[in-house]
């Protein structure tokens, strides 16, 4: 579950990500998903369907 406290944003993923542990999410080139801002710099938590999980913020391209 996402907290409600972390901004929401759409985001596109520019180029394909293979998870390397649970807590992340992969990501398939072009697809959207709703983004959230993590404290961590390397990584924002990304949302689709009923999937959530970290994703490497150079992998994504904030679109709104």
């Amino acid at each position: 579950m996402v907290p409600p406290a972390l901004c929401l944003m759409r985001g596109q993923a520019i180029l394909d990500y293979d998870s390397n542990s649970p807590e992340e999410l992969s990501l398939m080139a072009h697809e959207v998903l709703n983004i959230y801002e993590l404290e961590d710099q390397q990584y924002l938590l990304g949302e689709r369907e009923n999937k959530v999980g970290k994703v490497p913020r150079s992998y994504i391209k904030i679109i709104s």
